[in-house]
């Protein structure tokens, strides 16, 4: 979803105990066919990581292209409960260092990884993905708006990964 439709880690703690009654912004178009009518298509429980409890997410339908439309929270990937720092994290470590972080689950480290491995196989032939591979991985799942693009461009994780790895047991 676009960042239009996205509200913050604390809007949400505070709009946990609302449930479907929290007013998440409305998006100006419809991400997939940028057409102008979108109507309210519900609400659905999702879990996150830092959140303890289920939120309930806004759904939108554009009646042009028939899709559905869930927002996100500001800082997660498209069906990731992750946020979207520390998948960058744990995949730029893979890449640059060929470890896991050890602080997170191992299998879903993998499947973020093997994901991101098929991606870059369909777009081309290659065996290990790159930073680069990351970049587009992280700006495509995100449906971030342009600002935000320009913060994933500057690589912020890529400081931590590229430390001793002793900073990340």
């Amino acid at each position: 979803m676009q960042g239009s439709c996205s509200a913050s880690t604390r809007e949400l703690r505070s709009g946990c105990e609302a449930g479907p009654r929290y007013s998440w912004p409305k998006p100006t178009r419809c991400p997939k066919c940028q057409g102008l009518r979108l109507w309210g298509h519900g609400y659905v429980e999702r879990y996150f990581d830092s959140i303890a409890v289920a939120i309930w997410l806004k759904r939108f339908r554009c009646p042009q292209c028939n899709a559905v439309h869930t927002c996100c929270p500001k800082g997660y990937l498209r069906s990731i409960r992750y946020p979207a720092f520390l998948v960058a994290l744990c995949l730029a470590q893979k890449i640059l260092h060929g470890r896991w972080i050890r602080c997170l689950c191992r299998q879903v480290q993998q499947y973020w990884y093997r994901t991101l491995r098929y991606l870059c196989s369909t777009l081309q032939s290659i065996r290990a993905p790159s930073i680069e591979h990351l970049d587009q991985f992280l700006s495509d799942r995100s449906g971030i708006a342009e600002c935000d693009r320009a913060i994933v461009a500057k690589r912020p994780y890529l400081i931590f990964a590229s430390k001793s790895n002793s900073t990340l047991r």
